[in-house]
């Protein structure tokens, strides 16, 4: 089931791992999904399994309800069943613009959500229940390692980890925050003279990622 295949045989492949119980055993889904599905809107959107992807009417959660994003992809069956899929099951997935992949940490697996494309990549993953960290990765240009970058961290720590792809990532943590960031701007984007000298002016600090990013990348 190659990408290109047309979207009767894509939800007909949705319903049936749906029918199989694939994704639905309580341990896997939202404690609240009966509110979740309450009054809910789905759209047109993508899961991805193994290179493959497949079209199904993906829920579009509440901003409330936001942070089951990272866990939790819900997809709508043609006969109005619900199937949820977790980042155990399947490689991510996509609705409009927006693309999660799935991401492995210390045994866990959750999903990180794709904010920023160009020369680096950003990622990011809200709180979880097993890690309240609010967290970002960023795949930059000539490293093989994700980095990792923990805004909140009152640590100082550089370590590696594996995601679910088993490449490394290293892990950025701080309690010197704006000393450490500017270095890590320097020793990784330094390519960018002019993102540099908005870090070391203090115009941009950790919280600023995004911002960082984009600015970056713009200058290529």
């Amino acid at each position: 089931m190659k990408l290109g295949f047309n979207i009767l045989t894509s939800l007909a492949f949705c319903l049936l791992n749906a029918v199989s119980g694939h994704g639905t055993a309580a341990p896997d889904q939202p404690e609240d999904l009966g509110k979740i599905l309450k009054n809910a809107t789905y759209g047109s959107g993508c899961i991805y399994i193994a290179g493959d992807s497949t079209r199904c009417e993906i829920l579009i959660y509440r901003k409330r309800e936001k942070l089951n994003s990272y866990l939790y992809c819900i997809v709508r069956q043609p006969d109005g069943k619900v199937a949820v899929y977790t980042p155990a099951e399947i490689d991510g997935y996509s609705i409009g613009r927006e693309r999660f992949i799935k991401h492995q940490s210390s045994g866990k697996n959750y999903f990180i959500q794709l904010v920023r494309t160009g020369r680096v990549d950003l990622y990011k993953r809200g709180a979880v229940p097993y890690d309240l960290n609010y967290l970002y990765y960023l795949k930059i240009p000539g490293e093989r390692n994700l980095l990792v970058i923990n805004p909140q961290s009152n640590e100082v720590t550089l370590s590696d980890s594996r995601d679910s792809r088993d490449t490394r990532m290293m892990i950025y943590r701080s309690k010197q925050t704006d000393d450490k960031f500017k270095s890590f701007i320097s020793a990784y984007l330094g390519d960018c003279e002019k993102i540099v000298n908005a870090v070391n002016s203090g115009f941009y600090t950790v919280y600023d990622i995004p911002a960082v990013v984009d600015e970056y990348n713009h200058c290529f």
